[in-house]
């Protein structure tokens, strides 16, 4: 019995981390920079999975360990919240500390929710569903009807944006080659990834994409020399 109430437990939080990633995905998507409710909604999703992760850790004794990667997110944060000093809009500084410092939290709840991994890799995939889907939209926008490849956002730039987040994760994937059949799959969507951020043409995106291959072939080839 005892067993069975332990793995209600662990489902119950993977649930309840699927339902607050999605309902924070879906609002970041629909606030396109302008419609702050779901900023807002977003936000509350993200503290609301943290707290989550925060109780869930405490009951199972669970600490964020200190790592290469706490540490830069650290000093991420730390340049955050000094660029408010010198920053010429206030309110804008702060929610872009906001917007830009959720990528923090994330990492904390990742570190604090271990035992979640199953919920950790559906979100995963449930985030390169919807980016397929914005891509496919953005690229028919783009050779089909002949208008910016913006997909559901504000300005292409931000589809380019979110195509270099799913790309890196998907590659790692890829070169993984764990799963034969997800292999086949995530290939072409590699393909299509980058053939969209090709007729983007986004400098930044295209320099955010080059700079995550160089870390990306660098992890690799210490990974390759310690064996």
């Amino acid at each position: 019995m005892s067993r069975i109430f332990s793995a209600l437990a662990r489902n119950r939080v993977a649930l309840s981390s699927t339902v607050f990633f999605l309902t924070a995905f879906i609002a970041a998507l629909i606030f396109n920079g302008f419609y702050l409710q779901y900023y807002s909604l977003a936000q509350l999703a993200l503290f609301g999975w943290l707290l989550l992760a925060l109780l869930h850790g405490y009951h199972r004794h669970h600490t964020i360990v200190i790592t290469p990667l706490t540490i830069a997110v650290g000093l991420f944060l730390a340049f955050l919240g000094l660029s408010l000093i010198y920053h010429p809009v206030p309110y804008l500084g702060v929610m872009n500390l906001w917007w830009v410092g959720v990528f923090a939290l994330i990492v904390a709840i990742y570190l604090l929710l271990p035992e979640a991994d199953s919920s950790w890799r559906w979100n995963l995939k449930l985030l390169l569903l919807a980016v397929v889907g914005l891509a496919l939209w953005g690229a028919v926008e783009q050779l089909v009807y002949g208008v910016s490849a913006d997909a559901s956002f504000y300005n292409k730039n931000s589809l380019a944006a979110l195509i270099n987040l799913a790309l890196l994760p998907l590659a790692a994937i890829y070169l993984a080659g764990e799963n034969k059949r997800l292999r086949y799959v995530s290939g072409p969507v590699l393909l299509l990834f980058a053939f969209v951020l090709g007729i983007i043409a986004s400098r930044g995106a295209l320099l955010a994409f080059a700079l995550g291959i160089a870390v990306f072939c660098f992890l690799l080839w210490r990974q390759a020399r310690r064996r």
